[in-house]
């Protein structure tokens, strides 16, 4: 296997490769300016070996302009703080969004193609009664479709949970190697009635959340009982309540409003 470019040099390389294609694209100047900036802070972080930072600016950076570079410059980051699985990820966005020919898309498959052999692999099962189970990795939950199969994950230590209705069920701690494939199986013990009735009642009281409440809970239930106690008088002007509701109140997210997607643009 070849040896990777020392960090340094593959950066500055890619930094003048970036900064030479400034015309490459008409796009909007502030955009690209502040995407620009904070690619030239990544550069500098990486010159400090602050590469916690360097992935910092550099992903801020595609969130307002995408490019090859960056997302190549990102990845040589993430290698160099052990995150090998996200790297690969944007090594290989790197190399659909970039030119067959360019000096960017060769440079990015040859590090994808170092980086394979250092990944690891591993596959989670679950044995017993898996009902109501939920698998967490490192504190993070795992998508059901990823239970039972092979996932790639950065080599080291992880920690592996079984969780029921927030109860620790089962755990372990394994140790991944780099081109290895690791295998655990977590033991969930039978779902006690105890445990039943409280994810039954947990789940009702979420649906009750979700439809604002019971009957009881409802403006025009209240409304309704005022109106046969007060009688018709009091009725009309609950009526006219019911036909007109105050606006509604949003949460902040459900505006409705959208934000277009930048097109990629290379330094």
């Amino acid at each position: 296997m070849q040896t990777i470019l020392s960090p340094v040099a593959v950066f500055l390389l890619l930094f003048l490769s970036a900064a030479s294609s400034a015309s490459a694209q008409e796009v909007d100047a502030e955009t690209t300016a502040a995407a620009r900036a904070l690619f030239d802070q990544g550069m500098t972080a990486v010159d400090a070996g602050d590469h916690a930072a360097a992935a910092d600016f550099f992903s801020r950076s595609i969130a307002l302009r995408d490019s090859p570079v960056t997302q190549t410059n990102l990845a040589l980051a993430l290698i160099e703080l052990g995150h090998l699985v996200s790297a690969s990820e944007h090594l290989r966005t790197a190399i659909r969004t970039s030119r067959p020919d360019s000096r960017v898309r060769i440079l990015a498959q040859r590090f994808l193609d170092e980086l394979r052999p250092r990944l690891g692999n591993l596959r989670i099962a679950v044995s017993g009664d898996p009902e109501a189970t939920i698998v967490h990795l490192d504190g993070e939950p795992v998508p059901e479709a990823l239970v039972g199969v092979e996932q790639p994950i950065d080599p080291g230590d992880h920690r592996v949970t079984l969780l029921r209705g927030g109860r620790v069920l089962s755990n372990q701690n394994v140790r991944v190697v780099a081109g290895r494939t690791v295998a655990v199986t977590l033991v969930a013990r039978p779902m006690t009635a105890a445990e039943r009735a409280e994810l039954v009642a947990g789940a009702g009281q979420a649906d009750d959340r979700e439809s604002g409440g019971g009957v009881e809970t409802e403006a025009w239930f209240w409304i309704l009982i005022a109106v046969l106690v007060l009688g018709a008088g009091a009725g009309i002007t609950a009526g006219v309540l019911v036909a007109n509701p105050p606006s509604p109140q949003y949460d902040l997210g459900d505006s409705g409003n959208t934000h277009t997607t930048l097109l990629e643009a290379r330094f």
